[in-house]
């Protein structure tokens, strides 16, 4: 038997058992207390429903004449089963029969759990679950790197149920019904799904979603008028001489058992994207597919990968949670058979219990899709139909996305078409498939667009009123130079229609449309060099904020995800270029505006109101020109704190202000109703603080005093309020020092700074394990860290450790200065008179240099990351490390710097009883 089994069925015994101690108990005082008498009764109908859960647990495992072919741990741990389905059987009884005799009934549900209850039972069986809990974590989850899955397994170790918190049951479940359905286990059987399981199948989309997805596909511009009415039609020559027609049927591909995958390519911005969305909604595409499923249900499922996204928009991961997720929108009967783990913990715990299970991995993802393409094959009443954009924005390794697509395609049942630019690795793969190259096949299309755009303009109306012919050939001209290029004639039409509504003439036109390159690249270096030199240093700092925002990770704590944005709201972005906050309605008619006058619609603001690069091809010429970008911006310039001031304003409890928490006085007064992306936001603030660089008129202290003023008291979990705050009287906001204490382990180091020279009174060391000099020497400290958090999802807890201790910048060289700044301070003759600071302060922080010294043995592998210990710091201001230092400095690694540091001020390790008072400091 796998050690999941055993764990499942050893974890329902001990349930059980311990489930008989409390009900022996509670017969003793209904003996005394008739009324309680109901109470009891639904108690023990409870029992029945362990006993037999048990028993189809163990249905499947054979008699006790068996017994003598199984291990001995295995073999008690059935007897003991076996003894509580039998009690449960007795239970049933006397529960069947306690309307004619309540107290014959009584006496036979004691008697029943007598039979099987005692000390020495429950003390065996815990400790044969604890050996079973072991082998699990040994051969099963302790090899995994994902941390959620290694603090489930400490949870699972633990031989007291009791003990074990709530993330493990249902993980246990989550895990053993998953290995189960692997190995041929029961699923839900076709026929069992009601009302219920819809809303069980709705909360498992609701993990499964992210709206990402839903911002590309609206990003990408609909098919224009009548363009793309080619794409369905039967394909023709290109002249009557040819006899290859220029691109193979879609209809017929769509419609017949093709081995093949269909392959849409072409050139970057030559409108790929935009057919394959065509495609999807054209109703003409189902009716085709529905003649190649005989009738059979068609489910289709589509994914637009965006490499400008987050990494969600351009994985592999991201492509199966799409596709999966429309899928079992479609057909939610599938959800049990698709995802058998996750169905079982919402099943048995409710669905609350998918906060505690794991993120979605890729393989739990891909075993779902080899369990979907099974259940087609076996129930034979639905096809599927893949179509997936872009390819070539994936940031995986393009050779294995191949291979899936070939895989998905692999089955009769499933359909796959595509779309990448002509790469060598899709070229390679995709080469003797069906396809289409969208360049040779547009240029009507383009013909179309520049007509229609055209004469939508006063302008051109006007001139093609005095000169029809060269109205006519000007827009010839253009679709002649696009080469194909959607994108390319979409940028040049607008050049030229708005040097016409200028006052330009015919001849001017031409003279710009000659000077415009072909390739996009240099196309966008000339349109930026086209925006008025007074907007130039406006346009590099929307552009520098928008790239700076959307390569800097976020939290969704609902969604348990940190993730690249990829996109950016109007409002924080204009918020984040310095202007007062305005209706939401104001702010986006004049963020479009601006982006078109200051980048020359090189960003956008989209239908769905966010901002977005034009293109993907944007996003790489913004990152090639981007050290011209910072020079255009201005030398005082920062990024990341226009960032950081637009989430302090987006999360201030102002109403008018609150555009991304709506806070208010009730929720501030209940540190338990904290809103649920309060600490994200806190978090995304400490990470762009973090990273500022340049910052004279300490605007980020500004900011971080807006987030701690806006909820602040909830973050640290306190609820009174004194508002003497660096006053220097002696008398320190205990919300405040807690706040400032965070802001130290996590290493903003000019907050701090700010904070401690505005009142000394913040550097008292009165509690040798939270002040702000342990904090800051230890940082990722992530005991500390958590003691903080209000959660009880532990998944929560744990993305926002990730994202502190993963993604926000420790700073050694700025933690070392300001530590021993800290110090100076603490002397009792003041800072430069000898180095001096009391005893009693040297006590309270020798447990601080012991645990540095425990981190730092075996070359720093004590820390919690074991990088941190080898991080190198500069150190040219003196010689607290006891070697000499040259003018030109000296790197030192970061643990053995600060423990000489504290050596320095005469702060050791402790030794002896000291480190007794070391071990109760740190446990």
């Amino acid at each position: 038997m796998d050690p999941l089994s055993i764990l499942g069925i050893s974890a329902s015994t001990v349930q059980f058992l311990d489930f008989g101690s409390r009900l022996l108990k509670a017969l003793a005082n209904t003996a005394e207390n008739s009324s309680a008498y109901a109470d009891l009764r639904t108690e023990a109908h409870r029992s029945v429903e362990l006993a037999q859960a048990i028993e189809r647990q163990t249905q499947h495992l054979g008699g006790d004449d068996e017994d003598q072919f199984r291990p001995p741990i295995e073999s008690t741990i059935l007897r003991e089963c076996r003894r509580c389905i039998s009690a449960g059987l007795d239970i049933s009884v006397a529960l069947e029969e306690d309307e004619k005799d309540p107290k014959q009934a009584l006496e036979k549900i004691s008697a029943a759990f007598r039979r099987v209850w005692n000390e020495r039972h429950v003390s065996d069986m815990k400790s044969k679950l604890a050996d079973a809990r072991s082998g699990l974590m040994s051969r099963s989850v302790a090899p995994t790197a994902n941390p959620p899955h290694q603090a489930l397994a400490e949870d699972i170790r633990s031989a007291d149920p009791a003990e074990a918190s709530k993330p493990t049951s249902p993980y246990v479940m989550f895990t053993y019904h998953g290995f189960n359905a692997g190995n041929g286990g029961r699923q839900v059987q076709d026929g069992e799904f009601g009302l219920t399981d819809r809303g069980n199948a709705d909360a498992l989309l609701g993990s499964l979603h992210f709206d990402a997805y839903e911002s590309r596909l609206r990003a990408i511009p609909q098919a224009y008028g009548s363009t793309f009415n080619w794409a369905l039609s039967e394909p023709h020559r290109p002249d009557d001489i040819s006899d290859q027609l220029m691109w193979s049927s879609l209809p017929s591909w769509m419609e017949g058992d093709s081995e093949n995958v269909y392959w849409i390519t072409g050139k970057p911005g030559s409108g790929k994207s935009t057919l394959m969305k065509d495609l999807v909604g054209r109703p003409q595409t189902l009716s085709h597919l529905e003649r190649w499923s005989g009738g059979r249900e068609v489910l289709v499922a589509a994914f637009c990968s965006w490499n400008a996204g987050n990494d969600l928009q351009k994985s592999q991961l991201g492509l199966l949670r799409t596709l999966l997720y429309q899928i079992v929108v479609k057909a939610p009967d599938m959800a049990p058979k698709l995802f058998p783990g996750r169905w079982a913990a919402q099943k048995i715990f409710g669905r609350a219990a998918l906060e505690h299970l794991p993120e979605w991995s890729w393989e739990e993802l891909f075993d779902s899709f080899t369990s979907l393409t099974a259940l087609l094959k076996q129930r034979n009443d639905r096809r599927l139909a893949v179509f997936i954009d872009g390819l070539d924005e994936f940031s995986d390794d393009h050779s294995q996305l191949v291979e899936l697509v070939k895989l998905f395609h692999s089955h009769v049942e499933v359909k796959v078409c595509v779309s990448s630019r002509p790469w060598n690795d899709f070229r390679d793969a995709f080469v003797s498939c069906p396809q289409l190259r969208m360049e040779d096949l547009t240029r009507n299309d383009l013909t179309t667009f520049v007509r229609g755009v055209s004469n939508a303009n006063i302008a051109f109306q006007d001139l093609s009123k005095i000169h029809p012919a060269e109205a006519e050939d000007l827009v010839l001209r253009v679709v002649e130079r696009a080469g194909g290029v959607f994108l390319w004639v979409a940028l040049v039409t607008k050049a030229l229609l708005n040097s016409l509504t200028d006052g330009a003439t015919i001849s001017e036109l031409e003279r710009l449309l000659d000077s415009l390159p072909d390739d996009l690249s240099n196309l966008y270096t000339h349109l930026w060099s086209r925006v008025k030199e007074t907007y130039r240093r406006d346009g590099s700092r929307l552009l520098l904020l928008f790239r700076t925002y959307t390569n800097s990770p976020i939290i969704k704590l609902m969604a348990q995800e940190i993730v690249l944005p990829g996109r950016m709201g109007s409002e924080m972005l204009w918020l984040a270029d310095g202007r007062k906050p305005e209706p939401a309605n104001r702010i986006r008619q004049t963020l479009r505006r601006r982006l078109n006058s200051r980048t020359m619609g090189l960003l956008e603001v989209t239908s769905s109101h966010e901002v977005n690069y034009l293109h993907r091809t944007t996003k790489e010429w913004v990152d090639a020109e981007y050290e011209k970008l910072e020079l255009a911006a201005a030398p005082n310039f920062d990024p990341h704190l226009g960032i950081l001031q637009a989430i302090s304003h987006s999360a201030s409890p102002n109403q008018r202000n609150a555009m991304r928490n709506q806070f208010n006085s009730r929720i501030l007064s209940q540190p338990q109703r904290l809103p649920p992306n309060a600490w994200g936001w806190a978090l995304e603030a400490f990470y762009h603080a973090g990273r500022v660089t340049n910052d004279p008129d300490h605007r980020a202290v500004e900011a971080l005093d807006r987030i701690h003023a806006s909820f602040g008291e909830v973050l640290v979990g306190e609820n009174s309020v004194t508002r003497q705050i660096r006053s220097g009287s002696g008398q320190i906001n205990t919300t405040h020092l807690k706040f400032v204490n965070l802001a130290a382990e996590l290493g903003v180091v000019s907050y701090v700074r700010a904070t401690i020279t505005a009142g000394p009174n913040y550097i008292s060391i009165q509690d040798p394990k939270r002040n702000i000099l342990a904090c800051l020497l230890l940082g990722h400290n992530i005991d500390g860290f958590h003691s903080l958090l209000g959660f009880n999802s532990y998944v929560a807890r744990n993305t926002l450790g990730e994202y502190a201790f993963g993604h926000i910048a420790f700073n050694p060289e700025g933690r070392y200065q300001l530590a021993k700044d800290i110090l100076e301070m603490l002397c009792s003759n003041g800072p430069g008179k000898g180095k001096k600071i009391p005893t009693s302060v040297r006590r309270q922080l020798t447990p601080l240099a012991t645990e540095i010294t425990k981190r730092n043995r075996h070359n720093g592998a004590g820390w919690p990351k074991k990088e941190l210990g080898q991080l190198l710091i500069m150190k040219t201001l003196d010689k607290t490390v006891g070697t000499n230092i040259s003018a030109g400095g000296q790197v030192t690694p970061y643990g053995i710097a600060t423990l000489g540091l504290l050596k320095s001020y005469g702060i050791r390790r402790s030794s002896g009883k000291r480190l007794e008072e070391w071990f109760a400091w740190k446990h």
